[in-house]
């Protein structure tokens, strides 16, 4: 039998002591690389290498070495084609200082031949740890407009979870904080799952769920009473922050004191069903109050900017999104939980590439903080933004004439294009992957075809009411190039001629003035893209 093996060797016993050592032996796959994710992707964000390499002798082996200074959640993905496919390998860790673990595994084998051995082995039996990456069974219930068939599987796989908790435990004696761990996130997995899954179906069919919210909010009030119930939660958290007083129904209708205490709870801060819970509840607490700004402005800006003037209002139109989730944050947590939530919310920022305010809310949790150890990791992230927040419009960065306002086809932007390669990029300032791909491949693409001839138009989609952030970005990600501010004529035609619906979307512009859409999705692969752009920059 083949097998792969991780090996890790310390050379001090004082760095032993304190250090986590990982061996995998992983028999017959193809897989050239195994990913770390530690924690959740928020710690991912700052922990630095997540990648390691296999090597690619009969037995592929990697050596891999952790450094916790306390107990810590982590998962090991082995894919043979790189995504999240049938044949990934998922096995969820728990790593305590000290922990020495040999985990071998065999993809022929029945049950892929799974065995943990070693120091720390008791926390991460295959039992547990072992996960399939399988869709979610809830999402065949999207649509529902009752919340009853989701909950029956909800509940049921909650009482599945406990049921091998509970064998879990008396087979293997794990650790008094891997019990605690496990114990919290059972508890809290199916008020997850349900949250989640009920925000995502609101979408699919707004009158029917509205017509039967009272029935998804009791449901939600039964699993916060379950979790309240069963832990014992105290009535507040934090005398110096009273329970909020709610009228939603995203999370907290009606919840004062001890319910409270259900996502305000520090005792179950770093599981993941927890970490999960307090995330999403951020993002759609803000998209709750977007949405009643839409339809009543004047109390939500007064209740959340302190008052109904001009400059809560210009406050609140600049940016409804990240000082506003900072405050909901300051509102509803405490501690460490905001804390976590604070430092989780500049990861955000900075994986979107939407810096916007980011300067000041950092600034804001180092002094509410100073001693996080969230506070070091993003000095130098914040740094960059203020240099780059430096940066002016210049010539070489040239608007169409009225801003290209007047274009309304895909012929006129050919015809603006004659006789040239172009790469075309349908962007927004207000699209998270648009900003994402600018930031992580603009510079390394202008790199590559410095002095090759290559020309850029940028055209700015659904920007006509932000033409202000749309002309900070492109100073901010120094978009040298031509731009155009599409209006909704343009867009539609364009997006049609290509049968693309949604954006960043790629293409490029032809000296004969033909296109040709780039040959992958919104991630951008850079080595096809490039390969792309040089065929067409070779034609005659």
């Amino acid at each position: 039998m083949k097998k792969i093996a991780l090996l890790a060797l310390l050379s001090a016993a004082s760095f032993y002591a304190s250090a986590q050592r990982v061996k995998l032996d992983i028999a017959n796959t193809t897989a050239t690389t195994v990913t770390y994710l530690y924690g959740d992707a928020f710690d991912n964000r700052i922990e630095g290498k997540t990648k390691y390499q296999i090597s690619a002798d009969q037995h592929r082996t990697a050596d891999i070495t952790f450094n916790f200074k306390q107990p810590t959640r982590a998962s090991l993905v082995l894919s043979p084609d790189g995504g999240y496919g049938k044949q990934t390998f998922f096995y969820r860790l728990y790593l305590s200082p000290g922990d020495d673990i040999m985990l071998s595994a065999d993809f022929k084998a029945n049950g892929n031949g799974l065995t943990v051995t070693g120091k720390g082995s008791e926390n991460n039996q295959p039992l547990l740890a072992f996960r399939p990456l399988v869709v979610s069974s809830e999402q065949r219930f999207l649509g529902d407009s009752v919340p009853d068939r989701v909950i029956a599987v909800i509940n049921k796989e909650q009482l599945e979870s406990k049921a091998a908790l509970n064998e879990y435990l008396k087979k293997y004696n794990p650790s008094a904080p891997f019990v605690k761990a496990q114990k919290y996130d059972v508890e809290y997995e199916a008020l997850t799952t349900y949250f989640g899954f009920k925000e995502n179906n609101k979408g699919r069919g707004k009158q029917p769920y509205a017509r039967n919210v009272a029935k998804w909010q009791r449901v939600q009030d039964s699993l916060l009473d379950a979790i309240s119930r069963d832990l014992a939660l105290p009535a507040r958290v934090s005398a110096n922050k009273p329970a909020p007083a709610d009228k939603s129904d995203i999370l907290l209708k009606h919840i004062p004191g001890r319910k409270y205490s259900v996502i305000n709870n520090p005792d179950a801060l770093g599981t993941s069903n927890y970490n999960s819970l307090i995330r999403e509840f951020v993002g759609r607490y803000r998209e709750y109050l977007s949405e009643q700004a839409f339809y009543r402005p004047k109390d939500i800006i007064a209740a959340w900017y302190g008052a109904d003037s001009v400059a809560a209002k210009q406050a609140y139109n600049d940016d409804s999104n990240n000082v506003l989730r900072e405050k909901i944050i300051n509102k509803f947590f405490s501690g460490t939980v905001e804390e976590y939530l604070l430092a989780n919310l500049i990861a955000d920022i900075k994986a979107k590439a939407n810096p916007k305010n980011v300067v000041s809310i950092y600034n804001r949790f180092k002094k509410r903080f100073p001693q996080s150890q969230y506070v070091a990791p993003y000095r130098s992230y914040i740094d960059s933004v203020i240099e780059n927040q430096k940066y002016q419009l210049t010539d070489k960065m040239v608007f169409a004439p009225g801003n290209g306002n007047k274009l309304n086809t895909l012929d006129e932007i050919l015809a603006l294009s004659k006789g040239k390669t172009v790469f075309v990029d349908m962007w927004g300032s207000w699209c998270a992957p648009c900003r994402e791909n600018l930031a992580q491949h603009g510079p390394a693409i202008k790199e590559h075809f410095k002095n090759k001839g290559l020309n850029y138009l940028y055209i700015a989609n659904r920007d006509e009411r932000n033409q202000k952030d749309w002309k900070s970005l492109i100073a901010y990600f120094k978009l040298e190039g031509t731009h155009v501010l599409a209006n909704p004529q343009l867009s539609q035609d364009i997006m049609t001629k290509l049968k693309r619906s949604t954006y960043p979307t790629y293409f490029i512009i032809k000296k004969d003035g033909t296109y040709e859409l780039y040959d992958g999705d919104s991630r951008l692969d850079r080595d096809k893209l490039f390969k792309q752009i040089e065929a067409a920059l070779a034609m005659e």
